[in-house]
């Protein structure tokens, strides 16, 4: 008997939900698509991004990237909003294809550049 766990992370919005070109699999548990809620974060949601992007950047001696990034525009960043959104760990968003890592951040930028 495997411990195999399937998981569609998705919702009744068709907007919302983003149907990935293969399944995934990604902690004992295999993803076929992402809900991103981007309505549902709050400001500790961004505040928690933005700690995170910073903890990296300094952990890597990326001090450039302390004072360089803008979010709408930092890859880096899309993807954490886009994991928080989606619900998931921000590393599970390495494991995407690119087409689809690249397809997701697309949102998540959407979603901070209209907040402008």
């Amino acid at each position: 008997m495997t411990d195999k766990k399937e998981q569609n992370i998705g919702a009744t919005e068709d907007e919302q939900v983003y149907t990935l070109s293969r399944p995934i699999k990604f902690e004992d548990t295999t993803y076929t698509s992402l809900n991103l809620d981007f309505e549902k974060l709050t400001g500790a949601d961004i505040l928690s991004v933005d700690r995170e992007i910073k903890t990296k950047a300094m952990s890597t001696g990326s001090q450039s990237d302390l004072f360089s990034f803008s979010p709408g525009t930092d890859v880096k960043y899309q993807a954490a909003i886009a994991a928080k959104a989606a619900g998931v760990y921000s590393g599970f968003m390495e494991a995407l294809p690119a087409k689809d890592f690249m397809r997701v951040c697309q949102r998540a930028q959407n979603f901070l550049l209209s907040m402008d």
